[in-house]
């Protein structure tokens, strides 16, 4: 007939063997030597992203207020210092800056090119923004452009890295 020993559990074996425990130690070990580093690289390009998600919707704040009030308002990236923020009726609001390892290359008008200085880019009551482009760097190369269409603020962007780094 059928017998059920072996279907028993054995008591004694309760937790793990020095053996189990030594090797689950090392596959931890190895895993927090290896994902910081894959995780890293991957890391710079969501906080560029993000970045620049955040100078998009800043401008998108600065647009909306002037619409809604009928006076310009203001958006105004300090280069050097890696922080925007809107001003409006003369109040500066909604201040940013940019993540540890991300900077502004350059903040461009036209012609110009804004490097070490401040730029002021204009929301108008009737829903137009100054056209202008602002390129983000990053780390290992990383860049974002994004160009800001004069008559809707519409965002164009564009990501590019370094293949020499």
């Amino acid at each position: 007939m059928f017998s059920m020993d072996h279907c028993r559990y054995r008591a004694a074996e309760k937790g793990l063997s020095l053996l189990e425990l030594l090797a689950a130690l090392f596959i931890l070990g190895l895993l927090a030597t290896l994902v910081p580093p894959a995780l890293d690289s991957v890391g710079g390009g969501w906080k560029l992203r993000a970045d620049a998600r955040n100078v998009e919707s800043v401008l998108r704040w600065a647009q909306n207020a002037a619409v809604a009030d009928g006076v310009p308002a203001y958006v105004l990236y300090d280069v050097p210092q890696r922080t925007f923020w809107v001003r409006h009726r003369e109040e500066p609001v909604s201040a940013c800056q940019l993540s540890r390892d991300i900077r502004f290359e350059a903040v461009r008008m036209g012609t110009i090119r804004i490097v070490n200085d401040r730029a002021r880019i204009t929301a108008y009551p009737d829903g137009t923004v100054d056209a202008h482009q602002v390129v983000l760097s990053g780390r290992k190369g990383r860049r974002m452009s994004i160009r800001f269409d004069r008559l809707t603020g519409e965002a164009i962007y564009e990501e590019t890295a370094d293949a020499s780094r």
